[in-house]
């Protein structure tokens, strides 16, 4: 009722009806029914027990529609509850996130892989032979040689192969390359010329000079550079390939 039955003393029956927030026809009713002897009107005075025998039954409708609430609260959630417990397959295969399945990988795609290393060992094994020889030639130490070819060999492939994209590792790899295609065209030209062999350039040299009207040390240059360029071409194509099959 919001105060003590005490503080309600010889109120009337409208008064009571105003501050208990009840309807007055309603109690007017309610109070001639619990106490029929006695005459009632709206300016009735309320004694203690009128007043304990009116909360009584406010209070009892109270806690039945509290505890209505609270039964359809707890039967809603029990709906809810085996809504999903029983739910069917179908529906629940929609809400499940669907597994994560590993997908081999086929079979066109592993021997494309298999190509594309082939056709990087290839021109890389070449490289390396032209390039030992010319860092022998600067070094003129068997073992000085094989450090630095691998060291120059390897550290441009290694770059590129692990995909770094900083700028200083990018110029770094372009000079390792152009100085790859240096010991290319180096040897090319040598073995083009007979240089270390016989001194005179070889039939090949001949032909193609015959052919394009050219002289023999500006062909055996432009052979050399377009040789070189094949290889270091045909090497980082291959390698970014394979980045490329990996990362699919």
């Amino acid at each position: 009722m919001g105060m003590e039955n005490g503080n309600l003393n010889g109120i009337t029956l409208a008064e009571f009806a105003r501050k208990s927030g009840g309807n007055y026809d309603t109690l007017y009713r309610k109070v001639r029914r619990k106490f029929p002897s006695e005459a009632w009107s709206a300016i009735s005075t309320l004694s203690a027990e009128h007043i304990r025998e009116l909360s009584a039954g406010r209070k009892k409708k109270a806690s039945a529609e509290l505890s209505g609430k609270t039964e359809r609260l707890k039967s809603d959630k029990s709906e809810n509850q085996n809504t999903l417990t029983h739910q069917p397959p179908e529906q629940a295969a929609e809400v499940a996130p669907p597994a994560r399945q590993k997908t081999a990988v086929p079979k066109k795609e592993s021997n494309r892989e298999w190509v594309l290393v082939c056709l990087l060992i290839a021109p890389t094994a070449a490289s390396v032979e032209n390039m030992y020889n010319v860092t022998r030639s600067l070094s003129e130490s068997a073992h000085t040689a094989v450090f630095l070819t691998v060291v120059l060999s390897v550290s441009a492939l290694g770059f590129v192969w692990a995909g770094i994209r900083s700028k200083w590792v990018v110029a770094l790899a372009l000079l390792l390359i152009t100085f790859e295609c240096f010991c290319n065209l180096a040897r090319i030209y040598g073995g083009l010329m007979g240089i270390g062999t016989t001194g005179n350039p070889t039939r090949f040299m001949g032909l193609v000079t015959d052919i394009f009207g050219s002289g023999t040390h500006q062909t055996a240059i432009v052979l050399g550079g377009i040789t070189a360029l094949f290889l270091a071409a045909v090497q980082y194509a291959a390698i970014i390939s394979i980045n490329k099959t990996k990362s699919i």
